[in-house]
């Protein structure tokens, strides 16, 4: 049957890809994990500390400086398809891989994907409905780099 399966993991979980085999190790992962969830409570709570608390603005941006990846999911993409590990920033709307090329990439395990390999990649249009939306959304958006719409964090 036709259709999409995808697995998602907690970072720190039994069945995490990136969950050491080392059980001490582990705990001091969970241990971590607490603590961002304690740091990005703070964080919550002190943007909702202004005079109208039953507004809040959330503007498109990683979650990253709160520590909001908590959760990860291998998918495929391009054809052929490679696999990636993904985070899935629960602090945002944002999923995202890391394309080449790519300047000041973050480090990472699995290789950078590479567009210029893959027979069904396209470029988001700069003016592009998507691409008009990520420009009025406070993001770190580089509107037009290297042809498309990109987004950095």
């Amino acid at each position: 049957k036709p259709g999409v399966n995808i697995r998602l993991d907690h970072i720190h979980g039994a069945c995490s890809p990136l969950r050491p085999t080392n059980s001490s190790k582990w705990i001091d992962l969970v241990s971590q994990s607490l603590e961002r969830d304690n740091d990005r409570l703070k964080t919550i709570r002190s943007r909702n500390s202004g005079p109208d608390t039953t507004m809040s603005n959330l503007p498109l941006q990683s979650g990253s400086e709160v520590g909001t990846g908590n959760y990860i999911l291998t998918a495929g993409f391009g054809t052929p398809t490679k696999k990636f590990l993904l985070v899935i920033d629960t602090g945002s709307d944002l999923t995202w891989i890391q394309c080449k090329p790519c300047l000041g990439c973050y480090s990472q395990v699995d290789p950078i994907f590479d567009p210029r390999q893959s027979s069904s990649y396209k470029s988001l249009p700069c003016l592009s409905a998507t691409c008009t939306e990520l420009l009025t959304s406070e993001s770190k958006l580089t509107p037009c780099l290297l042809g498309g719409c990109s987004y950095e964090i």
